[in-house]
């Protein structure tokens, strides 16, 4: 038996992922945490689009003085700063509605959002950072990126029981150890799947808007969200379901 992080693998063999039961188990949650869950998501989309309207249309000049320069920058990393406090507490939210929904509790939307609230830091640190290893990784070989995918597939909800950073990573890490090429393709084919449907929203949402302008953005924002939902929960399935193979092995 050889323990890692805390959690114990045996050398030789492991008990099996079931990725199905893991799916149906997060459409169950997302089932319960529906409303909230699209309430939250498609304020997190109007947020976004708000703050797109706010952002400066006129093209960059070729040359500028160093306090333009500068100016730009600041305004730069404030729309950064407003979009990153945006997804941390939207993703922190998601997966909270699941875990609640998980000890079969009401999910609701202010406790939700109190709990992310009181994660933001380390949700924010973990999304640079998960996001800045997925990139490096796909853009070098892409292979890297997808194993990734599944080395951190659990991290945000360690995030939001542990609170912790660094901590969540190595956590993540040692709980998808055997597991990660399935869970990596699982997430692949999921993405697949969101940027089809998201797409395909947005699709229908212009020829709305070209119906009646305003009438296709509900569509999309809700379609959005409910993707967000879903993948959260995925996440929280996947999360306990590991949880549960490690005190198997621990046991065994």
């Amino acid at each position: 038996m050889t323990t890692i992080d805390g959690v114990r693998r045996p050398h030789a063999t492991q008990p099996p992922l079931h990725l199905l039961t893991i799916l149906r188990q997060a459409l169950t949650l997302s089932h319960r945490c529906l409303l909230p869950g699209l309430a939250i998501g498609v304020s997190a989309e109007v947020l976004i689009e708000i703050s797109a309207v706010f952002a400066p249309d006129d093209p960059v000049p070729p040359t500028l003085s160093l306090e333009e320069a500068f100016s730009l920058l600041l305004d730069s990393l404030a729309r950064i700063g407003i979009l990153l406090i945006v997804a941390s507490m939207h993703v922190a939210a998601l997966t909270s509605l699941g875990l609640v929904a998980m000890r079969d509790e009401t999910p609701r939307v202010m406790q939700a959002l109190r709990q992310a609230t009181s994660r933001i830091i380390p949700v924010a640190a973990v999304l640079l950072i998960v996001g800045a290893a997925l990139l490096f990784g796909t853009v070098a070989l892409i292979v890297p990126g997808i194993w990734l995918c599944g080395v951190f597939a659990v991290v945000m909800p360690v995030v939001m029981v542990d609170g912790t950073i660094l901590g969540a990573l190595r956590r993540s890490a040692a709980l998808t150890k055997g597991y990660r090429w399935p869970i990596a393709f699982l997430m692949v084919i999921l993405l697949v799947l969101f940027t089809i449907l998201t797409q395909g929203a947005g699709l229908l949402a212009g020829a709305l808007n070209d119906i009646a302008f305003g009438v296709g953005y509900p569509v999309a924002w809700l379609v959005s969200a409910w993707c967000a939902l879903l993948a959260a929960q995925i996440a929280v399935a996947l999360y306990l379901e590991l949880l549960s193979l490690s005190w198997s092995a621990d046991t065994a």
